[in-house]
């Protein structure tokens, strides 16, 4: 009994980590996005330009850069089970960028292509 207590308390421990990590990456990002460019209101963007935004910026990369950021996203495996949206696909692809320290890069870059006055309203976005 002690024993699988141990172990439910080491799983649960590690589900909390990766969960904590992967709100950490995507909160580094709109953090980082509202100081470089807080008029721009990138975090507003609608649910599936994360996609958009992700692809363009990866296009942006070496080809090395563009396989280490799918090889750490690995988001076959972690997303296979979504079914809405993209977000889990834009989220592994945060963890990447902030493992891969291209997070400041990304930054920089969605500033440049996204502009939005109200949630999923913006006057720029990636091209669709």
């Amino acid at each position: 009994m002690r024993v699988s207590l141990m172990i439910i308390a080491g799983l649960a421990g590690v589900v909390s980590t990766t969960a904590s990590s992967h709100e950490n990456a995507w909160t580094q990002w709109e953090r980082l996005s509202r100081e470089r460019c807080p008029s721009h209101h990138v975090d507003l963007i609608c649910g599936d330009c994360y996609l958009f935004l992700v692809e363009d910026f990866d296009a942006t990369l070496s080809v090395s850069q563009q396989r280490d950021v799918r090889r750490i996203a690995d988001v076959k495996r972690i997303c296979a089970e979504e079914w809405g949206g993209f977000g889990c696909e834009a989220n592994r692809s945060f963890i990447a960028y902030e493992k891969l320290g291209l997070m400041p890069r990304f930054v920089r870059y969605s500033c440049r292509r996204i502009q939005c006055e109200e949630a999923a309203i913006c006057s720029r976005v990636p091209n669709f």
